[in-house]
Formats: C-alpha cells, sequence, structure tokens
C-alpha cells in the first residue's frame, strides 16, 4: 500500500511499522524515542567535550615537549657546528704539525750533516795544528841552533864549527829537515835569519788560528 500513499500519508502496522508516502521504512524496535536520542546525543557530547579536554592537554605537553625538543635541537646544532669547527681546526693543526715535523726532521738532517762536516773539518784542523805544532817546534830548534848575529858578523862562528856542532847534536834531534833548514839559514846569514823569524811568526799565528 505504500506506493498508492499520497503526499504526506503514512502507515502504522499494529507492530509499530512506519511506512511513509516517500517510500522511508521504519521498522519497529529500530525507532527510538527524541528524550533517548536527546540523552544519547548529551552522552555522546559529554563523551566528545571528555575527549577534547584530554586531547587538549595532550595537545599542551606536545606542545611543551616540542619547545623542549626544538630548544634541543638548537643547541645539539649549535654544538655540531663547534664540534666541525673544532675538527677543522684540529685538523689544520695536525697539518700545521706533520709540515713542522717534516721541515724539522729536514733541518736535523742539515744539522747533522753539517755536524758531521764540522767534526771532520774540527779533525783536519786538529792535525793541521799537531803539524803546525811540530813544524814550529822544528823552526824553534833550527833557529836556536843558528849563530847569534853579533858573532856571525864578528866572524866568531865558522862554517866548519857550527857544522861540527851540528854533527855532535843530530843523534839527539829527529828532525832532519830543521838540520837542512839550519845549514841553509847560516850559510845565508843574517837574510836568512830574517826570513826564519818570519816564517815563525807565521806559524805561530796559523797555530792561534
Amino acid at each position: 500500500m505504500q506506493p498508492a500513499l499520497a503526499p504526506g500519508q503514512r502507515l502504522v502496522t499494529r507492530a509499530g511499522d512506519l511506512f511513509r508516502w516517500d517510500g522511508m521504512r521504519v521498522m519497529a524496535g529500530e525507532a527510538a524515542s527524541s528524550a533517548a536520542l536527546h540523552l544519547q546525543k548529551v552522552n555522546q557530547l559529554a563523551e566528545l567535550a571528555e575527549q577534547a579536554e584530554t586531547a587538549q592537554a595532550r595537545a599542551e605537553d606536545a606542545r611543551v615537549a616540542h619547545h623542549v625538543l626544538r630548544d634541543r635541537h638548537l643547541a645539539a646544532t649549535e654544538a655540531e657546528k663547534r664540534a666541525r669547527d673544532a675538527r677543522r681546526e684540529a685538523e689544520r693543526g695536525l697539518s700545521d704539525a706533520v709540515r713542522a715535523v717534516t721541515r724539522a726532521e729536514s733541518e736535523l738532517a742539515m744539522a747533522q750533516s753539517r755536524a758531521e762536516s764540522a767534526r771532520a773539518e774540527l779533525a783536519r784542523h786538529r792535525e793541521d795544528a799537531l803539524d803546525a805544532r811540530a813544524r814550529l817546534a822544528e823552526a824553534e830548534r833550527a833557529l836556536a841552533e843558528l849563530p847569534d848575529r853579533g858573532a856571525v858578523a864578528g866572524g866568531r862562528w865558522t862554517m866548519p864549527a857550527w857544522a861540527s856542532r851540528r854533527r855532535a847534536t843530530r843523534h839527539h834531534d829527529p828532525a832532519q829537515r830543521a838540520g837542512r833548514v839550519a845549514a841553509r839559514g847560516h850559510c845565508r846569514g843574517s837574510s836568512r835569519l830574517q826570513e826564519i823569524a818570519k816564517e815563525e811568526s807565521g806559524w805561530r799565528l796559523r797555530l792561534d788560528q
């Protein structure tokens, strides 16, 4: 009978089923009273209000946690930046230290080479000094064996007398060269004495140096 209903008409069965002209059907037991529906809505509203308060509290907690985490993030970002800067500075310091070590090793090698050369040069100078002392002693002995200038000028020393004295003292003097120098000095006279004195002065200067 529902299709035959005019606009605004409705049918209700004894069981409480509703058939309306526009095709709406509400079976018995499915329809709720307005008071029950209102109470249901009130309860839902209260539940939603409680959920809203809970959500609001959670949102506030989340907001506070967000601020805390944001501050921590900013602090961590700044610490990371400082750590990166410190790392770059440490790497530069390490590079400088490596270059300094390399330079120091090179300078040490050069210094050791110079020291070795200096030690060799010192040894040579010591040998030269020893040789100079020996030659100086030889020259001094030769000079001591020469006759006095006044004696030579006065004729008190003659070649045979000087040679005899030289042969008498030769076995006490191992320097043969000094005897030859003395012999040549006696033959040449006072000019040779001057040359020997000059040579002695030169050897003394070299020995001092």
